[in-house]
């Protein structure tokens, strides 16, 4: 990532496949990008995928300030999770975010693939 882009961009949209409570290598990794970039004074938003919840969406702030939404897949492929939700929700984050955002893809999902094309076009 280019030091310049993200001294423009004070907003960090991080896309993971987990985020912790949930436990593991990939969802430490997660927090720890956040705790960084919010300590470097960005305002970060974490777009995730919850499987335990009951509830379709989700909302809450991290312990680092940053504001994590979680989403309940529609289904599970290779353990991979896919939810509509999740692209509605990344569109919608991104659109109030007026292209004023650095983009951090922290999975190699095919969704987020996908939107990390589509972003780079709108």
């Amino acid at each position: 990532m280019k030091k310049n882009s993200l001294q423009k961009n004070k907003n960090i949209l991080m896309l993971v496949a987990h985020y912790p409570p949930t436990k593991g290598g990939v969802q430490i990794v997660a927090e720890q990008y956040s705790e960084f970039y919010s300590k470097l004074g960005y305002k970060v938003q974490i777009i995730t995928n919850d499987s335990s919840q009951t509830h379709k969406k989700m909302m809450r702030t991290g312990k680092f300030g940053e504001k994590i939404l979680s989403v309940k897949p529609n289904r599970t492929i290779q353990s991979v999770p896919l939810s509509f939700r999740y692209f509605i929700e990344a569109f919608l984050a991104a659109f109030c975010l007026k292209q004023n955002f650095t983009l951090v893809i922290h999975h190699p999902a095919p969704q987020d693939s996908l939107l990390s094309i589509i972003f780079k076009f709108i």
